[in-house]
């Protein structure tokens, strides 16, 4: 058992804070009155919070998005031919949707049988472009850290290309 400096109520270990001589009560009545006399504080608080919320909704999005694709692609590697009578009629027969999903069905079959040719040409892209892809790589880390902001990088990007353009 432990006394509370704050409320001077006796209560048991648990319901304290592993520092400090005050309940886990009294920390959340002073934290809430904190914050009503701080309301930047809270602004701050609720933007993080917000902003923790859009990146793990973002990431959610792309690991079901990558599901999909895993779980397509293995269907179409175990039943090739539950996607041959798609891709067998003719273009001028299919619906939108039907096209769009052929092509997505083809391209599925085109990466899988050349995934050598896709990997030679990603490192010649890198070996070639090694500069830009640093500066790139350089300005998403300072606009995510909050460095810089978008419009900067857009105008440092025009800037190059105008400079590029006159001969320096």
């Amino acid at each position: 058992m432990k006394t509370c400096k704050k409320c001077g109520v006796e209560k048991s270990i648990d319901k304290f804070l592993t520092i400090g001589n005050t309940c886990k009560d009294c920390k959340k009545l002073y934290m809430k009155e904190y914050v009503k006399r701080k309301p930047e504080i809270e602004a701050a608080r609720s933007l993080r919070s917000n902003e923790k919320r859009k990146e793990t909704s973002k990431r959610k999005t792309q690991i079901k998005r990558l599901a999909k694709i895993l779980s397509n692609f293995a269907e179409l590697k175990e039943n090739p031919f539950k996607f041959k009578k798609l891709t067998e009629v003719p273009i001028a027969i299919l619906t939108p949707e039907q096209k769009k999903e052929r092509n997505r069905i083809q391209q599925m079959e085109w990466r899988a049988k050349n995934k050598d040719k896709i990997l030679k040409s990603k490192k010649k892209y890198r070996d070639k472009n090694k500069n830009e892809i640093t500066i790139r790589n350089k300005q998403y880390y300072d606009l995510k850290n909050g460095k810089t902001t978008l419009e900067q990088i857009e105008f440092n990007n025009e800037l190059k290309k105008a400079l590029a353009k006159m001969g320096f």
